[in-house]
């Protein structure tokens, strides 16, 4: 199998360590929601292997109702030890019953999009920067210009150099 390929003084060896998975499976059909390790063994090839292990045995079959949690789904906390007598077992998933809702997280609004020079944005008239080669000194001077815009064109708009 998967172990056996790891030489005899590699950690995955070691008979004493767990990994413990938590589970979530669909009401419905018994298919896996979600999945993730909630405590590492420390060797993240055995880690792996329980992952791959629960995934691949899956769908589970149609949950019973009495460990559905609040949410709709069956949540499943799974050990899986490297001992022999312990190993490849069932023995060690339990069921873990939400009995309440977390809040959903609250949603982020995405950065607006870069709003082009002399467009407008909630009213507020964009700056553009612009250089001149006959301007020696451009922090000194000020003047005002109007961007021509093509014939039939909506945007006619003031600038400041500045």
């Amino acid at each position: 199998g998967y172990l056996s390929r790891f030489p005899a003084d590699h950690p995955i060896n070691n008979p004493e360590i767990s990994t413990h998975l938590e589970v979530a499976l669909s009401r419905h059909d018994g298919k896996i929601v979600k999945i993730g390790v909630i405590k590492s063994s420390g060797v993240t090839a055995f880690d792996i292997g329980a992952l791959d292990s629960v995934t691949k045995a899956g769908p589970y079959g149609v949950p019973p109702e009495a460990i559905l949690s609040a949410d709709g789904n069956v949540y499943l906390h799974w050990e899986f030890h490297r001992r022999p007598e312990y190993a490849c077992s069932t023995y060690f998933a339990r069921p873990k019953i939400l009995t309440t809702l977390k809040a959903p997280p609250k949603s982020v609004q995405p950065p607006a999009a870069p709003i082009e020079a002399g467009a407008t944005a909630k009213g507020v008239k964009q700056r553009k920067n612009s250089s001149s080669s006959d301007n020696s000194d451009s922090s000194k001077k000020k003047s005002t210009s109007t961007k021509k815009t093509a014939p039939g064109s909506s945007s006619n708009s003031t600038t400041k150099k500045i």
